[in-house]
């Protein structure tokens, strides 16, 4: 899975940065698609099987079929 979270105050202490201006990315509905990726190709960042199909969203873009069809 691609979910990874990092608060802002761990990756300002590893990179020396200031706090401020960190944006994390994060997957909101567990399905290995961040969902910043899930509104560019269109699913829904809410819906872990935006088709309902029963296969996760990002296991079908991951794995090369559509997560829409």
């Amino acid at each position: 899975m691609r979910t990874l979270l990092w608060s802002a105050a761990a990756i300002c202490a590893l990179s020396g940065c200031d706090a401020t201006l960190v944006e994390v990315a994060y997957d909101q509905d567990q399905d290995g698609l961040l969902s910043d990726e899930e509104e560019a190709i269109g699913t829904d960042p809410d819906e872990a099987d935006s088709d309902q199909d029963g296969h996760l969203d990002g296991d079908e873009y991951w794995g090369g079929t559509d997560p829409l069809d």
